[in-house]
């Protein structure tokens, strides 16, 4: 089924969820009519099966049914009713089982059924005018609502029933100015019912009553252009169309803001005294509507009614956005076109500083572009334009404006320039142009002394990347922080890009402020990059700052992944950075079980398994919490080391997490948390005990 909104100038609208669900439910009971004729009775007639023997029925009454509430079978598949016989019965209009119903001593008028509709919401919907008048004559009420705050009048008015109308407001007594979310006025607004809106009116509805959001009926009828409805309710008196919903709208502005608007409906607004020059919350006018919209009916309609309206084609919104502002930015060529013969201001900024030419340029609108160049900007605009053409990557526009005489070699703020942008953007066709127009390719920002091959890497553009280095770009370039295109690849996780560069001559091993590209995609994490580098034949062992090298790097930040993809490409497990610190000893500071169950696997391999002394002077760390060495085969349980004559270290502690003074003795706690045991300690045999009781029970005493 469907449902047209009837009315001059409103032609088919789209129908919202609530007059789908309408629709829904009244099919649905198509169903249910169709089954009437399959409902079985039980009379005291009927043969021994309790059915009606078909030899005894009337031909001729094949559809008049007598129907015994007690053994009614529901249509289980009617959304509507799902075996609620009251509800069923309400929906066909079978009066006598209706009354059959409400007699039992448990009867209730108004239980509710599917949706929270009563019996009467029932009855209303399908237009059951006697069934209603039952109910009304049982007690129904009249203002109970549904799950989507529905009254039955609310019903009734959907359905345009004006009898059943009368019967609700007269002999229901219902509440016509009923305050929920869909008032029935509100309804008959919204699907342009116009002849119940003017018996609502008859029985002294209020026109001005708001809804949730602070609308009135004439905002309701203005937003779904009920045409009709417009007409009858400006027809009346007190009507206040000045009032604003909660957007800050006049009835004309909900209207103007309707894609496509009936132009009587803003006419017969103006015509009763609405402004045309009307705005919303945030600055709106009706105009501003037109241009955003791209709406030739609304701007049609403005310009023939705004002839001796004043119309203000130059009110600015809450940003300082010009009606020629938003046309530029949506490229309604039409509307600016409109606007600049009227003698639009187009030398106006808005709060953030932009002409309406920069936006035409920016977002890439050619046509809306060269009505601007009609008007002879200085060359100061066309600069701002071209370079806002770059930021935006439109290459036809920047074409235009180097053939109107515009030069490519400007700089903006921070030394930017259209090439930079460009670069940024990454578009080739562009940077080809600005670079073919003479655009400089060393030119630098600041502070950050960026070129545009540092920023076409920064954002992974490899097409840009690549022109740039067959134009000539230098792809060793350092920026201020003596940075390379390689390490900001590397850092920002670009495999492709640091191919590219590769190929290009780049040395992947070459030390940049103490950090070279494999350390870099190390500490960034980036997986991706790592193996690219080491596919490409990066040094495994390359060292950074400290001394570390990527397995360090990896081990520390428990990136198991990485550190597999060294070792598998022949890193040194036991390599030391400065200090004398392993990769293990990294792991082991830090917890990371899985790096270092890693590195105990690779030793076993090689065969490292072993204990090793390190020197006179102890190291500042030893994992198996021995002052003077360390073992290499640290498991997870215990240490066995054979230069000492116990076996401790729950967790493979070192020695330097408690920051002691050597002093001949330590004391490590086995517990997980690493905490010290500061208690007076009692050896015997070199084992010892905290007098802290089973807190710290685990301690052992070190003595050298």
């Amino acid at each position: 089924m469907s449902s047209t909104a009837s009315g001059s100038g409103s032609g088919t609208r789209k129908r919202g969820r609530l007059e789908e669900e309408f629709e829904t439910q009244e099919e649905a009971v198509l169903l249910e009519e169709n089954a009437r004729k399959r409902i079985k009775l039980n009379t005291n007639e009927g043969n021994s099966d309790g059915e009606v023997s078909t030899n005894e029925r009337d031909e001729t009454k094949e559809d008049v049914i007598e129907p015994q509430t007690d053994d009614i079978l529901i249509n289980t598949s009617s959304s509507l009713v799902k075996l609620y016989p009251l509800h069923h019965a309400c929906a066909i209009g079978c009066v006598e089982t209706v009354s059959e119903l409400l007699s039992k001593e448990d009867a209730n008028v108004d239980m509710l059924g599917p949706y929270n509709s009563t019996p009467l919401h029932i009855a209303s919907f399908f237009g059951r005018t006697d069934v209603v008048k039952l109910l009304i004559q049982k007690g129904a009420r009249t203002d109970a609502l549904d799950v989507y705050n529905r009254s039955p009048l609310v019903s009734a008015v959907f359905k345009e029933n004006l009898e059943l109308m009368e019967v609700l407001l007269t002999l229901g007594k219902a509440d016509i100015n009923f305050s929920s979310l869909m008032s029935p006025a509100h309804t008959a607004a919204r699907f342009n019912k116009h002849h119940a809106l003017n018996l609502l009116i008859q029985h002294g509805a209020d026109m001005n009553r708001v809804d949730a959001k602070n609308c009135n009926v004439l905002h309701v009828a203005c937003k779904s252009n009920s045409t009709q409805v417009v007409k009858l309710l400006m027809s009346q008196p007190n009507i206040d169309h000045a009032a604003r919903d909660r957007g800050g709208r006049t009835a004309f502005l909900c209207a103007a803001k309707r894609r496509d608007p009936d132009p009587v409906i803003l006419q017969e607004l103006l015509e009763k005294g609405a402004s045309i020059n009307d705005k919303n919350a945030n600055g709106n006018s009706a105009i501003h509507y037109a241009m955003l919209h791209s709406d030739d009916t609304l701007l049609d309609a403005l310009l023939t009614l705004g002839i001796d309206r004043n119309l203000n084609f130059n009110a600015r919104t809450a940003n300082g956005n010009t009606a020629l502002h938003l046309a530029a930015t949506v490229g309604y060529t039409r509307g600016a076109a409109a606007l600049l013969d009227m003698g639009a201001i187009t030398n106006v900024r808005n709060n953030d500083t932009v002409f309406p030419f920069y936006l035409a340029a920016r977002y890439g609108h050619l046509s809306v572009v060269e009505l601007f160049l009609d008007k002879n900007p200085d060359d100061a605009l066309c600069r701002s334009a071209l370079y806002c053409a770059a930021k935006g990557g439109h290459p036809h526009v920047v074409s235009r404006l180097i053939q109107h005489g515009v030069s490519v070699n400007f700089t903006k703020k921070n030394n930017f320039t259209p090439l930079h942008r460009a670069a940024e953007k990454g578009s080739d066709d562009l940077v080809r142009m600005l670079i073919k127009n003479d655009a400089d390719i060393e030119a630098i920002t600041l502070p950050q002394e960026n070129r545009a091959i540092h920023l076409s890497v920064m954002h992974g553009h490899a097409n840009v990347l690549k022109t740039l280095l067959e134009k000539g770009a230098n792809p060793d370039v350092k920026n201020s922080d003596k940075t390379t295109p390689m390490l900001i690849a590397s850092g920002r996780g670009y495999p492709h890009i640091v191919e590219i560069l590769y190929k290009s001559g780049v040395d992947l091993n070459k030390s940049i402020n103490k950090q070279c590209a494999l350390t870099v995609a190390t500490s960034a994490c980036r997986e991706d990059v790592v193996i690219k580098l080491l596919q490409l034949g990066a040094e495994t062992d390359a060292k950074g700052l400290h001394h570390t090298s990527s397995l360090h790097i990896a081990c520390r930040d428990g990136y198991t992944n990485i550190a597999k993809a060294l070792l598998d490409y022949g890193a040194d497990a036991e390599c030391m950075d400065r200090k004398g610190r392993t990769p293990f000893h990294y792991a082991s500071f830090q917890s990371h079980l899985s790096v270092m169950q890693l590195l105990r696997a690779r030793l076993r391999d090689v065969g490292g398994a072993k204990c090793r002394l390190v020197g006179s002077a102890p190291p500042a760390m030893s994992c198996c919490n021995c002052r003077s060495h360390y073992c290499v085969d640290c498991s997870i349980g215990k240490v066995n080391c054979e230069m000492c004559s116990f076996v401790s270290c729950r967790f493979c502690v070192d020695a330097s997490m408690h920051r002691l003074e050597w002093n001949g003795i330590q004391n490590v706690c086995k517990q997980r948390c690493y905490k010290i045991c500061l208690g007076k300690m009692h050896t015997l045999n070199g084992l010892g005990k905290c007098i802290g009781g089973e807190k710290y029970h685990d301690c052992v005493l070190f003595l050298t």
